[in-house]
């Protein structure tokens, strides 16, 4: 089986030196198809898993709320965050190529133990998004039927289908799902395009109802009087809220194995898809939060788009923002099922979690992991519509989603400054790219990450010590009972400037 290198010497392999001898890392070898896709894909698949067109429906009420109509501003702060952190992706992904991205960065950079908790984190985060897809197919797919949004039978039968059918064409292999993604974006874009056109004259005609744009919508704590409780909005909930727009920028990050160019074109995606995003949402939220009175944007907050443009254009309008939106639905949980097979690809190629999650199938996918992940999905979502008791310990789960995905993204951030650090002060580029940006990015997000969980209560605390929990034993398991090799690598430290051969002697990165 071939062995793939990391850094400056793509046929190093990695190496432990222990007291019992070299132990080599099964981390960097691949049974994926490479040079699969281009940068093209990369960035569509970037914001496929991001969804604007299923967010904006579904959450631009709890952005307002939270913001109090400041969720431009809170975007554009979250969005200088990411971009931060997807250049610091960007650094990590040319040192070491690794469909597990920030789990192997932390894990190689800084200690294996708290990658392997990265890592835990990544496979929750991710799950939990494509679980949150599955259940938003049943009310997006009805909703373009013009069905009752609340019919148990009609949401059981579209997420198992729909479920099965994006499960099925994720383990068809990455060329096929990246075609169907590039055809679904160019008609998602255009239909949300145009309709931003027509909010935006709705808004500012003086329709009835309309809220006027006014300059405390640039004010992070937007509008006072207009936030959760009648106060001004709170800037770190209306951060987390657009973590939660913003989640899944790098998922072609998770597909650097597949990519051509590997070393260079998924953190160059990573980079512009965050910068597309952001500009794209601020847009998206100017058009459409004045477009109905905030009563109206909590009351249909299951697809504001659909009811905004049934109220701007009449029903056939309507229909149509609504199969944009069920097209973004189909997108995001194809997106975010390939990221988190490729993590567990990954995590399993390195013997930290079952190895069946990295048993890849002759269309060089781990199509079993797919379907586990995919399969235990549509399950949850049967028992989510069914059983009401459920139902709230779940939104509890998804509460918490914006959390993980900020605190692996500053955990991933921080990796670059120390990874580097031999090399950080070698030029301004270096201190700014290095130093900077990374750290500024870590801050904010990490911020936004740590006060959330301080203000956690209920079911959504025990849902993440649950996950912290569950990580904590499959650590203990991989580390104690798996002996994985992985918890006995050294760290590895990139070397200063000038020192290139010492990195081709120990494949990208001296051992500390």
């Amino acid at each position: 089986m071939e062995v793939k290198g990391s850094g400056l010497d793509a046929g190093a392999t990695e190496r432990s030196h222990l007291d019992t001898g070299a132990v080599v890392a099964p981390a960097d070898r691949t049974d994926l198809q490479e040079n699969a896709i281009g940068l093209l894909p990369g960035i569509i698949y970037n914001m496929a898993s991001a969804a604007p067109g299923q967010v904006l429906a579904v959450s631009l009420f709890a952005l307002v709320a939270a913001s109090a109509y400041g969720g431009i501003a809170d975007m554009f702060l979250c969005g200088l965050a990411s971009l931060c952190i997807a250049i610091a992706y960007q650094r990590l992904n040319l040192w070491k190529q690794n469909a597990g991205g920030a789990y192997a960065w932390v894990s190689r950079g800084i200690n294996p133990y708290l990658g392997f908790m990265v890592g835990w984190a990544m496979i929750a985060g991710w799950f939990v998004g494509t679980l949150v897809d599955v259940v938003t197919m049943g009310p997006a797919t009805l909703g373009l039927l013009d069905i009752n949004t609340s019919s148990q039978w009609g949401a059981t039968i579209a997420a198992v289908v729909l479920g099965t059918g994006v499960t099925w064409l994720t383990m068809r292999g990455i060329k096929l799902g990246a075609r169907v993604q590039l055809t679904m974006a160019a008609i998602e874009y255009l239909i949300l395009l145009v309709f931003s056109g027509i909010a935006i004259a709705w808004v500012l005609g003086n329709h009835a109802g309309t809220l006027q744009p006014s300059w405390d919508w640039l004010n992070p704590s937007g509008i006072s009087g207009r936030g959760i409780g009648g106060g001004a909005g709170a800037i770190s909930a209306g951060i987390l809220v657009s973590v939660f727009w913003l989640a899944g920028w790098e998922c072609s990050i998770y597909l650097n194995e597949e990519t051509e160019q590997p070393e260079k074109k998924p953190g160059q995606a990573a980079v512009l898809g965050v910068i597309i995003l952001t500009v794209f949402y601020m847009f998206l939220i100017f058009a459409f939060q004045g477009t109905v009175p905030r009563g109206q944007l909590k009351g249909h907050s299951e697809n504001i788009v659909s009811y905004a443009a049934t109220q701007m254009t009449g029903t056939a309008g309507g229909r149509v923002a609504a199969f944009a939106i069920f097209l973004s639905v189909i997108a995001t949980t194809q997106g975010f099922l390939v990221g988190t097979v490729r993590i567990g690809y990954s995590m399993a190629r390195d013997r930290v979690i079952p190895s069946m999650f990295g048993q890849v199938s002759k269309h060089k996918v781990p199509s079993l992991a797919a379907l586990l992940f995919g399969g235990a999905c549509v399950i949850l979502t049967v028992v989510y519509v069914w059983v009401s008791s459920v139902a709230g310990s779940i939104d509890d789960l998804i509460s918490t989603f914006a959390i993980l995905f900020a605190i692996f993204y500053a955990a991933s951030a921080l990796t670059v400054v120390w990874y580097y650090r031999r090399r950080v002060f070698s030029s301004p580029k270096e201190v700014v790219m290095t130093g900077v940006l990374p750290i500024i990015g870590a801050a904010v997000l990490g911020w936004a990450g740590v006060k959330s969980i301080i203000e956690l209560q209920g079911g959504a605390v025990t849902a993440l010590w649950i996950i912290v929990g569950l990580g904590v034993l499959m650590m203990f398991i991989a580390a104690v009972v798996w002996r994985s090799p992985v918890f006995r690598l050294k760290p590895e430290v990139a070397p200063a400037l000038g020192d290139e051969h010492a990195a081709e002697a120990t494949g990208g990165g001296g051992h500390v």
